[in-house]
């Protein structure tokens, strides 16, 4: 049995023997000098577990001033209660306890709110904590918890601050994280997903580090540009397996140092013709190997084969060596040619 149920009987004792408190009091013609000393006796009453209440001023207007005793006699609470079961108690534990009456479907809206007004500032301080519990009971509303500041806002925590909830959305024209180390964890142990939807991206950063275990996909619609402006960087891209890249446009690379293109010819899975280690094939026009101020080498530990659908023509601008280390063959299905001013033959 509640609290609030025991008190009723006494209400109800009382009230059988009380007159109507509906006149008009009228104002008394001297004010009082002292405080008023009841003649009547208190009312005392026991409830369960052999507590008792004594009713310390009778009741005026649905309102009573009582104490709780312990069956040994001494004091466990002084309460005052108001009209709709709302009360005041002060404890001998030190405490203070405020409670509102019932809400009920017949006193409608508002009905078991408790209100704080305060023209001035509002403070609270608890030197052992502040807990706010709110929404629990049936009917669920929406709006459990509601703090609306038209002014600016802080919360300052000396430990962990933790916000848990179903979803949680900031809404503001302006955003700002600040902490010496950020970290983001989707899901559990970072199984969730991270989407970022913005007009721009801008991003300030000494060093930067990704690990990803899955897939790496970039869709890109316009204009990509990287630039190196330290000239003692490098762009290392380190993959243990396929590299491929594929253009509907040009491709142009300009280096001002050298290029250098190591092929082992070792397994793989992209190309299916492994016949050949390094192969440059071309679809359509022509292909032209030419040096600006430096010769132009074709080395090979083994044989070089030339050969050519149609016509093939080797020109220098200068002198032509073809030296053979064993024998040279010049062999000519049709008809062969040897031009010169003068030919040595040795």
């Amino acid at each position: 049995m509640s609290h609030t149920d025991l008190h009723a009987k006494t209400e109800n004792s009382i009230k059988y023997n009380q007159k109507s408190t509906n006149v008009n009091n009228k104002a008394p013609s001297n004010l009082p000098t002292s405080i008023a000393s009841p003649t009547t006796p208190s009312e005392e009453q026991t409830i369960a577990n052999g507590f008792k209440l004594e009713n310390i001023v009778g009741p005026m207007y649905d309102t009573h001033l009582y104490t709780r005793f312990f069956p040994d006699g001494s004091i466990d609470a002084s309460k005052l209660r108001g009209p709709g079961g709302g009360g005041l108690a002060f404890t001998s534990k030190g405490q203070v306890k405020l409670h509102s009456g019932k809400r009920t479907k017949a006193n409608g809206p508002g009905s078991g709110n408790i209100a704080f007004h305060a023209d001035g500032a509002f403070l609270n301080k608890a030197d052992r904590g502040f807990v706010i519990d709110c929404g629990k009971r049936d009917p669920y509303d929406s709006n459990a918890f509601m703090l609306n500041a038209f002014g600016d806002s802080k919360i300052e925590v000396l430990g962990t601050h933790m916000v848990r909830a179903e979803k949680i959305i900031l809404d503001a024209d302006n955003i700002e994280i600040r902490g010496a180390n950020i970290q983001l964890v989707c899901g559990d142990e970072g199984a969730g997903s991270l989407d970022i939807a913005a007009g721009q991206v801008n991003e300030i950063i000494t060093n930067k580090t990704s690990t990803i275990f899955g897939q790496d996909r970039v869709i890109q619609i316009g204009e990509q540009s990287k630039v190196q402006l330290d000239v003692r960087g490098s762009d290392n891209n380190i993959s243990s397996g396929a590299d491929q890249v594929k253009t509907v446009g040009d491709q142009r690379r300009q280096t001002a140092g050298t290029v250098a293109d190591e092929v082992a010819g070792g397994p793989g899975q992209l190309n299916k013709d492994r016949a050949n280690a390094f192969s440059l094939k071309i679809l359509l026009g022509n292909a032209t190997f030419a040096t600006v101020a430096g010769a132009l080498n074709l080395d090979a530990s083994a044989a070089i084969t030339i050969a050519a659908g149609a016509n093939a023509n080797l020109t220098a601008g200068g002198v032509a060596s073809v030296t053979a280390a064993g024998a040279l063959n010049l062999i000519g299905v049709g008809n062969t040619t040897i031009k010169g001013a003068l030919i040595n033959l040795n």
